[in-house]
């Protein structure tokens, strides 16, 4: 698939060794704690490894198997790559009933309930689960269907006992669901729905996307939108494609709660913009979620959704993300995923949380972390959490008119702590460019007491992106910037800017290693103006102490994802690298594709003596 934003393998980024350990052991151990006989709680530097699992019974994802083995922590690397760990596997109730479907050998006058009785069609296949138990809905891996799972009423019995709707068979292809211009699944506003998995199911509007023989153009709807209240709900090993947005989770009558999306790949959403630009109809994303409590997000695929080159009038635009995540979600955690190609954003995380180790490539803006822009207002009081581990880089443009090329967003922060990120390369041909920009909410309905507070950035890596840290509110208190790398050698910009205002006694700096290759006078900005500040000028200004104004040597900083492709043998460029990551399944689950692998890899490049 053409790409949006040009691209080349002059990028590395990567955050410090200290994470590298944690990040395999991620992959290994991964777990959130999603469900009855999970494989392991997650590890990902900082965790202990959790218990494993106990193992499944036949037909979920496939023949029963042991359980996962938990997490290592950050001191131990795991054990050898097992690419059957990490899933979640199920146990059966002593009341469980299976129901198989398959559109290759079934027959509707069966009872479905084994293999060889299978009905054809899902519809007669969930016409057999009955609400409130355990049941498991079954569908057989390599066949395909010109439905979907329609709309959903039923629950399973507790946390413990899920209704499951996932797979059997020996084929490597998940079910192909191809739904058109209509739903693949939606739980509509009113039952209270919960206790319920949905795995190991491609979802395709198949009529909608360009690249295949069924497309007739872009008439459709979303793909997975869950309205009911409840919750207990887990989204595993999940394809969903080209809808006009993939995955919709909107509590319209309170909160949804417990929703977990975990190795799933969500590619490829669009809309037709709308010329008229206060129409806001026409957004379309990968994810979308508003009003979910413990929301978990982890070792996922989000690419190039919000945008259609191939679709005339599929426009990028700046409200279009692969992830947005709204500020009426609480307790949001997002840690180990692959997010690339997106309109806009990679991913908004306007509700704060954790957002660890996450691998975030070629979107025009790489993440934001608490600010809320647009019609929605911003979290009362602030947001909270981390920003630890993450990979940014290649930011460009959304188009050659709204230019971009920024790393991370921060904004309305009552504590937050960003450590041990590498943000590096922008790619932008614009001048919006800012590695770190801390800003707020300039929309209507801004909230006047916003601010950035008890913010502490410390010991990350920016490295050749053009404008490292921005200041663009002058509402700031207590915010300390501690240890970092600010390194600018190739193409010589600003190292930190106040924009609009003086120098701001709300930040502290503390021990930084500034260098640039632009004049004296060019690395340190101030107000409306510009007007520049050299190292020794700044050092009075800031007071900072501990500085450096010299070059970090790192071995290798210019590591990229398509030089990654290439050092294990295979096409080296970023494209090639996305288009086997889009394959990922629990029947073709490979590390290289993980987020971690590439990630040790370019990080290795920044390792320090």
């Amino acid at each position: 698939m053409l790409s949006k934003i040009t691209r080349s393998t002059s990028f590395a980024a990567a955050p410090v060794l200290l994470g590298l350990l944690g990040a395999f052991a991620f992959t290994q151990g991964c777990g959130t704690d999603p469900g009855p006989s999970a494989s392991g709680s997650n590890s990902t530097g900082t965790h202990t490894g959790g218990a494993g699992g106990v193992g499944g019974t036949g037909g979920v994802g496939g023949t029963g198997g042991d359980g996962g083995a938990g997490g290592s922590g950050a001191a131990d690397a795991g054990p050898p790559w097992d690419p059957t760990l990490g899933w979640t596997n199920f146990k059966e109730s002593d009341d469980t009933q299976k129901i198989y479907v398959s559109s290759s050998d079934g027959s509707d006058d069966n009872d479905g309930l084994s293999p060889e009785k299978a009905v054809k069609t899902i519809a007669k296949g969930k016409q057999l689960l009955r609400d409130g138990f355990p049941d498991w809905l079954l569908l057989k891996r390599g066949d395909a269907w010109n439905e979907g799972l329609g709309t959903w009423t039923l629950s399973g019995r507790g946390t413990s006992e899920l209704m499951v709707v996932s797979t059997y068979g020996d084929a490597v292809a998940r079910p192909l669901l191809k739904t058109g211009a209509k739903r693949g699944l939606s739980a509509d506003a009113g039952p209270t729905l919960q206790h319920l998995a949905f795995v190991g199911i491609h979802f395709h509007a198949n009529t909608r996307d360009p690249a295949s023989p069924d497309f007739v153009g872009p008439a459709g709807d979303e793909g997975v939108v869950w309205l009911a209240k409840g919750g207990d709900l887990l989204f595993e090993d999940l394809m969903i494609q080209s809808y006009t947005n993939n995955l919709s989770l909107q509590g319209v009558e309170g909160k949804i709660n417990n929703v977990r999306l975990r190795r799933s790949v969500i590619v490829d959403a669009y809309k037709l913009e709308d010329p008229n630009p206060s129409v806001t109809t026409d957004d379309a994303e990968g994810l979308t979620a508003t009003n979910v409590d413990v929301l978990v997000l982890e070792g996922n695929v989000f690419d190039h959704n919000g945008w259609n080159s191939q679709v005339p009038g599929a426009n990028a635009t700046i409200s279009n993300h692969n992830v947005y995540i709204q500020p009426s979600c609480s307790k949001v955690t997002i840690r180990g995923n692959i997010t690339t190609r997106a309109a806009s954003h990679g991913l908004q995380a306007r509700a704060g949380g954790t957002v660890d180790n996450n691998l975030v490539i070629a979107n025009p803006i790489g993440f934001s972390f608490g600010l809320t822009n647009g019609p929605a207002t911003p979290l009362s009081g602030g947001v909270t959490g981390t920003v630890t581990g993450n990979v940014v880089g290649e930011s460009g443009d959304i188009t050659e008119v709204e230019t971009r090329g920024v790393g991370i967003q921060i904004g309305n922060i009552k504590s937050a702590v960003v450590e041990n990120n590498i943000l590096a390369h922008d790619k932008t041909v614009g001048s919006n460019h800012a590695a770190f920009e801390l800003t707020r909410k300039y929309d209507p309905m801004q909230v006047p007491d916003e601010a950035i507070k008890d913010l502490t950035i410390r010991n990350n890596i920016v490295y050749d992106w053009r404008g490292g840290i921005r200041f663009s509110t002058t509402a700031l208190t207590n915010v300390k910037v501690e240890a970092n790398d600010v390194q600018s050698p190739l193409r010589g910009e600003e190292l930190a800017r106040f924009f609009n205002q003086p120098y701001n006694a709300g930040v502290s700096f503390l021990g930084n290693h500034w260098h640039s290759s632009a004049p004296a006078k060019g690395w340190f900005e101030f107000g409306a103006n510009a007007t520049g500040q050299s190292y020794d000028e700044w050092l009075v200004t800031s007071k900072e102490t501990d500085a450096t104004n010299t070059a970090v040597s790192y071995p290798d900083p210019e590591r990229t994802l398509g030089a990654y492709h290439g050092a294990i043998g295979k096409e080296a460029t970023l494209d090639a690298y996305i288009a086997e990551a889009r394959k990922q399944s629990r029947f073709n689950y490979r590390y290289e594709y993980t987020a971690a692998a590439p990630m040790i890899y370019i990080r290795e490049g920044f390792i320090k003596n």
